[in-house]
C-alpha cells in the first residue's frame, strides 16, 4: 500500500489522544485506533500483528479481531483515500473551499512582524476575561450609541441633508477597509501565537458577500481550547475596536455627520460580529461549535437529515448518502439536531432575504439612477453603486450555481 497522507498527534487537554490526519491535503481529526492501524501498515506489520498491538493497547477492555481490523480498513479508513482514491466524497475539517475568486493580499511574511506584536492579545489568561468584558461593555453601550445615531439622523431627515460629506468619504470606507482586516489579523496572530503560521490574508467573494479570510487550517493541530481563541479572534479585535469608535463618538462633539458616520461603523461592525458568531455559515462561529461539540465536517453531517428527508417524500430524487457515510455520523447527537433544526430555519430566512433584497434592488434602480443624475454627489452615487454591485454579485453567483447544480443532477442521473 502508498501511503498518501501524513498524521501527528494534537495537542490535548485530558488523556484521550487524537490525531490529525491530512489526505490529499485535506484534514481529518481521527482517534488513536485509526493511527495504530495506520502506523501498523506504514511499519509492514501483518494484520495478525497489529491485532496484537491494539489488544496490548485496549489493556483487556475489548478483543480485536482480524475480520474486525478488516472491517475498520475496509470501511472506516479506505474512503478518505489514505492508500487509494477516495472511494466515498469525503469533506475535509477546515478549509476556505467555498470562497470564489480568491485573491492573497497579505502573505505570511509580510505580516510576520505585526503579528510577533499583536499576539500577546491572544494568551488565554488575558484574551478571555477581556473579550467577555469587552462583548460586555459594548451591549452595555450600543442602545444609547443607536439613539444618538438616530437623532442625528432625524436632524439631518428635517434639514434635508444626507450626511455624505468629506469627512464621510475620507474616513468611513478606511475604516471599513481596517476593521475588516483588522479581524482577520486576530485569526493570524492568535494562530501564530500558538506555533501554527497563517498562510495568508486574502479577498474573495463568499455566496454574494465580499469578505477577506486567513488561511489557518493548521490549527487542526491545536487543543480544542487554542482553536477556539483563534476562531474568536477576529470577533475579539472588533469588539476592542468598538470600544474605541465609542469613545470617539462619546468625544466627537455634536457633529451630525461625525456621529451618523462612527453610529453606522458601529452597526456595521456589531452586524459582522454577530453574521461571525452565528455557526450557520461557515464563519467564525461554525468553527466553535464544530469544536466545542466535537463535531467535525458539521456542515456535512447536518446535511443528512435534510437527504434523508427528501428521500423519504421524493424516492427518486437522484441524491443518496453512502451507507460508508452513514455510519460514520452518530444521527442521534443532541448537539448536531440542535444545529441543523437552527441551520434549516436560518437558511430558508437568509434565502428569504436575499430574494426579498434582490427584488428591492430591482425596483430602486430607476430612482436611483435618476437621483443620479440629477445631483450627481456621494450622496446619490453611493446607493447606485451598492446596488449595482450587488445586483451584479446576485446575478452572477446565481447564474453559476445553476449551472453547478444542473450539471450535479444531470450526472447523478446518467450515474
Amino acid at each position: 500500500m502508498n501511503a498518501t497522507y501524513t498524521i501527528e498527534e494534537i495537542e490535548h487537554n485530558g488523556d484521550k489522544r487524537s490525531y490529525l490526519l491530512t489526505v490529499g491535503g485535506k484534514p481529518y481529526q481521527v482517534g488513536e485506533l485509526f493511527y495504530l492501524i495506520l502506523q501498523g501498515k506504514s511499519d509492514k506489520k501483518t494484520n495478525e500483528e497489529i491485532v496484537d498491538s491494539l489488544n496490548k493497547w485496549a489493556s483487556g477492555s475489548y478483543r480485536f479481531t482480524i475480520s474486525e481490523l478488516e472491517q475498520i480498513i475496509e470501511h472506516k479508513i479506505k474512503p478518505l483515500g489514505v492508500w487509494n482514491p477516495p472511494a466515498v466524497n469525503t469533506t475535509s475539517l477546515a478549509g476556505i473551499g467555498n470562497i470564489r475568486w480568491q485573491k492573497t493580499v497579505f502573505t505570511f511574511e509580510q505580516m510576520r512582524w505585526l503579528l510577533a506584536i499583536v499576539k500577546y492579545a491572544f494568551v488565554p489568561a488575558f484574551f478571555f476575561p477581556v473579550l467577555i468584558l469587552a462583548l460586555g461593555a459594548n451591549y452595555y453601550y450600543m442602545n444609547e450609541l443607536i439613539g444618538m445615531g438616530s437623532y442625528a439622523a432625524h436632524k439631518a431627515a428635517v434639514s434635508s441633508d444626507c450626511l455624505r460629506g468629506f469627512s464621510y468619504v475620507v474616513l468611513f470606507y478606511p475604516l471599513i477597509t481596517f476593521i475588516l482586516f483588522a479581524h482577520e489579523l486576530g485569526h493570524a496572530a492568535a494562530s501564530y501565537l500558538f506555533g501554527v503560521k497563517p498562510k495568508n490574508i486574502g479577498f474573495g467573494i463568499y455566496y454574494i458577500f465580499p469578505v477577506l479570510f486567513t488561511d489557518v487550517t493548521g490549527i487542526w493541530k491545536l487543543n480544542k481550547t487554542k482553536r477556539v481563541i483563534v476562531n474568536l479572534g477576529g470577533i475579539f479585535i472588533q469588539a476592542i475596536i468598538n470600544l474605541g469608535l465609542i469613545y470617539w463618538t462619546y468625544h466627537s462633539g455634536t457633529n451630525p455627520e461625525i456621529i451618523a458616520m462612527i453610529t453606522f461603523l458601529l452597526k456595521i461592525n456589531v452586524a459582522t460580529m454577530i453574521i461571525n458568531g452565528l455557526p450557520f455559515m461557515k464563519f467564525d462561529g461554525y468553527w466553535v461549535y464544530s469544536d466545542l461539540f466535537t463535531l467535525p465536517n458539521l456542515r456535512q453531517q447536518s446535511n443528512i437529515y435534510l437527504v434523508r428527508f427528501l428521500n423519504r417524500f421524493f424516492p427518486k430524487l437522484p441524491i443518496r448518502i453512502p451507507e460508508k457515510v452513514l455510519q460514520m455520523v452518530d444521527l442521534k447527537n443532541p448537539f448536531l439536531i440542535i444545529y441543523s433544526i437552527g441551520r434549516y430555519i436560518f437558511m430558508v430566512y437568509f434565502y428569504g432575504k436575499i430574494i426579498v433584497f434582490f427584488f428591492n434592488t430591482i425596483s430602486m434602480m430607476p430612482l436611483a439612477a435618476r437621483n443620479l443624475i440629477n445631483d450627481f454627489s456621494i450622496c446619490s452615487a453611493e446607493p447606485f453603486l451598492q446596488a449595482s454591485f450587488s445586483l451584479g454579485l446576485f446575478v452572477y453567483f446565481t447564474t453559476v450555481n445553476t449551472k453547478t447544480y444542473r450539471s450535479y443532477f444531470k450526472n447523478r442521473r446518467n450515474a
